[in-house]
């Protein structure tokens, strides 16, 4: 990756300077974010140049006899305010399940935890949201925990339907209703 900058203006490091910023070849597609890494005034720390309001340095769920635990890390946060911890059963359509207030501002490393009680004893899917104080939100990668337990027995009836249906199942369990065309 190559960009190119020019102009008068100041910023936080100091005077913009034409020139060119390359990057290390990448291996993947992933989210990924350009920072400061060194300040070149003297008036600026290297805290109030760079743009990453978080840097999170683990994120995993793995599942416990209470529910699924989520532990997260951050290394350094600024201007942060929450994280939501969100869980879905397809990869796609997320819901909130817990929140954790952030530290705010801090410069050292942060470990977080969450519970999720009412976790369905599929295969979820679990992400991090993060809300700065402005309002800005930033997704973390999405991690996967496999199903516990042998499949919920579900009852369908009444058997024939004609119209509706019903069933019962003794947990949360995921369904997808099918007609004969599939």
């Amino acid at each position: 990756m190559t960009a190119h900058t020019g102009g008068a203006d100041t910023g936080a490091g100091g005077s913009s300077v034409s020139g060119t910023l390359t990057s290390a070849q990448f291996s993947g597609f992933s989210d990924f974010a350009l920072g400061a890494t060194n300040d070149l005034s003297t008036s600026n720390s290297f805290n109030a140049i760079n743009p990453l309001p978080v840097e999170l340095v683990r994120f995993e769920a793995s599942r416990e006899a209470r529910g699924v635990a989520v532990t997260w890390a951050t290394a350094s946060e600024k201007n942060s305010a929450s994280f939501e911890v969100q869980r879905s059963l397809d990869g796609r359509a997320f819901a909130p399940v817990a929140m954790a207030a952030a530290q705010g501002r801090s410069s050292q490393l942060t470990a977080y935890a969450a519970l999720d009680r009412a976790a369905p004893a599929a295969r979820l899917y679990y992400r991090l949201r993060q809300v700065d104080r402005d309002g800005t939100l930033a997704y973390s990668p999405v991690v996967a925990v496999a199903g516990s337990g042998p499949a919920a027995k579900v009852f369908i009836y009444p058997n024939p339907a004609r119209g509706s249906i019903s069933f019962l199942a003794p947990t949360a369990t995921p369904y997808c209703v099918l007609n004969q065309l599939g």
